[in-house]
């Protein structure tokens, strides 16, 4: 993508977080904007794939939507182990390395 382009990042939840319950939907949702607004970058859209993931398309270069996504997993996956005791995103846990 040039500069002036957009990029598209998938995110996939785990199965027993379902993005089918709005409160967790929401406050991803919330969070992604959040994080945009926060950093300065132009979020185009935030979507749900059924209640499996999001997919999140911004403007600018294509390091700019992994690197939103990475902020907004973080985030949102403490936010939700917190509350559940149980990962939100698919991938690995905190701490592992390859």
């Amino acid at each position: 993508m040039s500069a002036e382009g957009t990029s598209t990042v998938h995110l996939h939840c785990t199965p027993s977080a379902a993005l089918a319950d709005p409160a967790i939907r929401d406050t991803v949702i919330a969070s992604a904007h959040g994080i945009a607004e926060r950093t300065g970058v132009v979020l185009r859209s935030v979507e749900t794939e059924d209640s499996s993931g999001l997919r999140i398309t911004v403007e600018g270069p294509d390091v700019i939507a992994p690197g939103l996504v990475a902020e907004l997993r973080r985030h949102t996956d403490r936010w939700h182990r917190g509350r559940t005791g149980h990962p939100l995103w698919l991938g690995p846990e905190p701490g592992d390395h390859p």
